[in-house]
């Protein structure tokens, strides 16, 4: 699902990417980068406003590639309705 978190190993690839969005309901949270690495399935610590995503590595079962971030900010975002029924999210 997360398969594109390995290039976060990449130095350079993290320094043109510092940032991970979350949209969340009427609002975007802004996550700096601080760790990205390949950790063991029971090794990733999860904290109060710190993102975490991971993946699988290869077919090793016992490894996870993990990308953490620290929350930077939350914007609001406004909910517009399209007429063809979708649903736009606009910054306020």
């Amino acid at each position: 699902m997360f398969g594109g978190l390995r290039e976060f190993l990449d130095e350079q690839y993290l320094a043109e990417h510092p940032v991970i969005q979350l949209m969340v309901n009427d609002s975007l949270s802004e996550y700096e980068i601080f760790s990205a690495r390949i950790t063991d399935v029971s090794g990733p610590a999860y904290a109060e406003q710190i993102i975490t995503l991971s993946t699988c590595v290869g077919t090793d079962n016992d490894s996870r590639m993990v990308v953490q971030g620290a929350l930077m900010r939350i914007v609001p975002m406004k909910t517009e309705y399209s007429d063809a029924g979708w649903n736009i999210m606009r910054l306020e």
